[in-house]
């Protein structure tokens, strides 16, 4: 347990090393809900509620379908942005070889490295999302409509979302560890608008209804799924796979280094 808290607390560090990164990070998820909420503010929200028709109930539906929109695509978002380099640095420094030959294990390096980058993506959408949606809501949706919120809804939005990108963290981190981090960054970067443009169509059409169960055992198998994919994959890898995956990201990084000129005498 100390081992892994202690690896925890060196990939945590590994992924704030980046500065740069890690606020292009939170500036383009801020962008996406920005536009987010201005989308579903003037061609859902503010149509619906202008017109005296519309019942509460379809406010609400609107209103918890964008917010399960948004946090689907904040925590996707950092799997195509947050991975790679970090992964990458660690692979070519040496790092990862230099923490096999202590005591730790492939399954501690990559719970850890999991769950660092997981926490980065849930807290960060948290964060973000919750005061877009206040925003939202207090902008657009008038005090006298009573907003009705769906448990199965919240519980789709703030649960099985959250558990399902853990698993594909799980998935794309083995990826990324043992094989080739452009790679598992590149799931990152599908998985993400795929799921969000599905849910939008899914959902907006009704086809799906997240007032119950299914949305959310939807997204449980999907986690199920990637999770087992990823149990195979670790079952397959050695400590000699991780470390040639390790020698080839060296040699590629070091091949992208421009030359250094000789001085002149």
């Amino acid at each position: 347990m100390n081992k892994l808290a202690a690896l925890l607390k060196m990939s945590n560090r590994r992924n704030f090393e980046e500065k740069a990164l890690f606020i292009t990070y939170l500036i383009t998820v801020v962008i996406i809900l920005v536009i987010g909420c201005i989308i579903g503010a003037l061609a859902v929200l503010n149509p619906m509620v202008a017109n005296p028709e519309t019942p509460p109930e379809e406010i609400s539906f609107a209103y918890m379908t964008i917010l399960l929109c948004m946090m689907t695509i904040a925590v996707g978002i950092c799997y195509s942005v947050m991975l790679a380099v970090p992964m990458t640095k660690d692979k070519a420094n040496g790092n990862i070889e230099s923490m096999l030959a202590a005591s730790a294990n492939i399954k501690d390096i990559w719970i850890a490295k999991t769950i660092a980058l997981f926490l980065i993506s849930l807290i960060a959408a948290l964060v973000l999302v919750i005061p877009a949606a206040l925003i939202l809501k207090i902008a657009c949706i008038p005090s006298e409509v009573t907003l009705t919120l769906n448990p199965w809804f919240l519980l789709t939005t703030f649960v099985s979302v959250p558990v399902m990108y853990l698993c594909e963290c799980f998935l794309i981190t083995i990826i990324a560890l043992c094989f080739s981090a452009e790679a598992g960054n590149v799931i990152g970067a599908v998985f993400c608008p795929a799921m969000t443009i599905l849910t939008i169509n899914l959902v907006a059409k009704k086809a799906l209804d997240p007032g119950t169960p299914i949305l959310f055992l939807i997204h449980l198998a999907l986690g199920a799924v990637m999770l087992v994919v990823s149990i195979l994959l670790y079952r397959k890898v050695d400590k000699e796979k991780v470390v040639l995956s390790c020698k080839a990201a060296g040699t590629t990084t070091r091949g992208k280094r421009r030359p250094i000129r000789a001085a002149k005498a």
